[in-house]
This record gives structure tokens, C-alpha cells and sequence, in this order.
């Protein structure tokens, strides 16, 4: 699982991109990442969020074939009790049947430990794998 940084964020995100909408539109649906003005957006605040260590971009890429990609954004490190949200989430509609979330969820989760973070926030939403709450360590 690659983690973007200051030189991989745009790939990371166009990963995000293409697998944010390979979900939707499997489901005849268009994400959130279909309108232009939401990806403009996202381009101008990335590198800034990138710059102030709040941005944490996730991309598993098995053999490649990017399965999962996770948006995360993180609290400041000053901040005493620092959460992570996980923002945003794609994956690749044919792979769901690997479950590819559970790995990278789970690998996301012992980096922001590693980096200080007390708590994950999975955000609003009712989806199975968040019925065990809020992750605090």
C-alpha cells in the first residue's frame, strides 16, 4: 500500500478518481468525484493539506491493478488528540469480491497510530464495516 506524498499525490488522486467512480457507476450512480467544480477543489487543497501534514492519500496496487484507494484527512500535529477521517473511499467493483478494504483499512489505521493519531473516525454512514463504532487506541 503506497501512501502519497508531495511528489505522488496527483497519481494517488487519479487513482482515487478512477476507482471512486468505477463504484458509482457500477451502481449507475455518479460520486462525488464526477463534478468538475468538486475535483477543482480537491486539486487546489490537496498540496495544501499535503504541505501541513493533514492529508494521508492511500493506494493499494496489487500486481497493477489498483484495487482501493482511501482519502484521509488528519488533525494538525500540534493538536493533542489528533483523529483521522476517512474521507472519501474507491475500490475497484471488479475486485470486490477480494474485499480490498479490510487490508488497507487496517494498514491505515497502525500508520496513524504510528503517527500520533488517538482516534478514526469512518465518518456518517451506516456500512457494515463501520458497525463496531469509532477506532480509539
Amino acid at each position: 500500500m503506497d501512501i502519497a506524498d508531495a511528489s505522488s499525490w496527483e497519481r494517488s488522486f487519479e487513482a482515487l478518481i478512477n476507482l471512486h467512480s468505477a463504484r458509482w457507476q457500477a451502481s449507475n450512480q455518479a460520486g462525488v468525484l464526477s463534478d468538475p467544480d468538486v475535483l477543482a477543489w480537491h486539486h487546489e487543497a490537496i498540496p495544501l493539506l499535503q504541505a501541513a501534514d493533514c492529508l494521508r492519500l492511500y493506494v493499494l496496487d496489487v500486481i497493477a491493478n489498483q484495487l482501493r484507494a482511501l482519502y484521509a484527512l488528519v488533525d494538525p500535529p500540534a493538536r493533542s488528540l489528533r483523529t483521522e477521517y476517512f474521507y472519501l473511499i474507491g475500490y475497484s467493483p471488479v475486485h470486490a469480491h477480494l474485499k480490498p478494504g479490510t487490508l488497507p483499512t487496517a494498514m491505515a489505521s497502525e500508520q496513524a497510530a504510528g503517527a500520533g493519531v488517538r482516534v478514526i473516525d469512518m465518518l456518517r454512514g451506516n456500512e457494515p464495516y463501520k458497525n463496531s463504532g469509532t477506532w480509539r487506541r
